[in-house]
């Protein structure tokens, strides 16, 4: 299957999930109370329980250093985005109360969506190397900065002060602790590992549905209109990644990692990013419409990336 294939199959199964999140607002049920409930629901146990099941027992010390360029890698991706659309937020003239989440939108990726399903397909003997160590650095990045990004104004309209508690989330304990019983080669009952690895499974799905029940609730028309939104998309998941080709082909890496590197740089707005901001602040609309015009659009750019930047 072609890298346009793969995506494309993904995106069905996404939509999918939307229309019935969508037709089940519309028919009143899920209601307003009902989404909020769906929200924690994948943010505080959902959520949490994917990334420990991600991470437990996935790679051992010796095969964690093995990946550090993977590390590295990913790290470097997540940190130059987040700059590079810091900066844009002001050259686009991007209204303040965005801004944050603009930065947010371009710097987090859909990994469990999109990312890891095509990784799998184009190097099933590599994804268990390389999913875990994506997915550490995705989830810490995410639910630290991520979550200080998409804090913006209370419902008042005041300024909220940053909380630094919130740094200590179900999603930063889940994996901290993965990694503590990963690394010092704990084992976890299968009495509890079961219903852990049952709840991992629901996280995209009820994200899905509460993404479509989000858009049931806001006007389609404004959710094209975001004009920064387009020039993102051209900069992040069209321009740099085909610019950053030749310099991951340069280092001494393998052309799987080159790879998944440009699999990375090119990825669409990360699904959760709605949800987040939903917990934090105030800009719903303009998430969503940056979850969901990305993702469409990434059907297109990583075949055009696939197909001139990769090895």
């Amino acid at each position: 299957m072609t890298t346009f294939g793969i995506i494309f199959y993904q995106l069905l199964n996404f939509f999918l999930l939307i229309a019935v999140g969508f037709v089940a607002a519309k028919k009143k049920v899920i209601s307003q109370d009902g989404m909020h409930t769906l929200a924690k629901l994948f943010t505080s146990v959902l959520l949490p329980c994917f990334f420990f099941i991600t991470l437990y027992r996935a790679f051992t010390w010796q095969e964690l250093l093995g990946v550090a360029p993977m590390l590295v890698i990913t790290f470097c991706i997540y940190a130059f985005y987040a700059i590079l659309f810091a900066v844009l937020s002001v050259v686009f003239k991007v209204h303040k109360k965005r801004r944050k989440v603009f930065q947010a939108m371009f710097a987090f990726i859909n990994i469990p969506a999109i990312g890891f399903p095509l990784i799998g397909v184009l190097y099933p003997d590599a994804i268990g190397v390389y999913i875990p160590a994506i997915t550490l650095v995705d989830s810490l990045l995410v639910w630290t900065y991520g979550v200080w990004l998409t804090t913006d104004t209370e419902k008042t309209g005041k300024k909220a002060k940053f909380n630094p508690k919130r740094l200590i989330n179900p999603v930063t304990v889940m994996v901290i602790l993965a990694l503590i019983v990963t690394l010092a080669d704990i084992h976890v009952p299968k009495l509890i590992l079961n219903p852990i690895t049952a709840l991992s499974k629901a996280s995209n799905p009820v994200c899905m549905l509460y993404l479509g029940a989000l858009i049931a609730s806001t006007d389609l028309k404004k959710i094209f209109s975001y004009k920064e939104i387009y020039l993102g998309i051209g900069i992040k998941m069209l321009l740099f990644p085909l610019l950053m080709a030749p310099l991951f082909k340069s280092l001494p890496i393998s052309h799987e990692m080159v790879n998944v590197s440009l699999i990375l740089a090119s990825l669409p707005a990360m699904s959760s990013l709605p949800v987040l901001v939903k917990e934090n602040g105030t800009q719903v609309e303009f998430a969503t419409s940056g979850t969901l015009v990305t993702t469409l659009a990434s059907v297109v750019t990583m075949s055009i990336v696939a197909y001139f930047g990769m090895i």
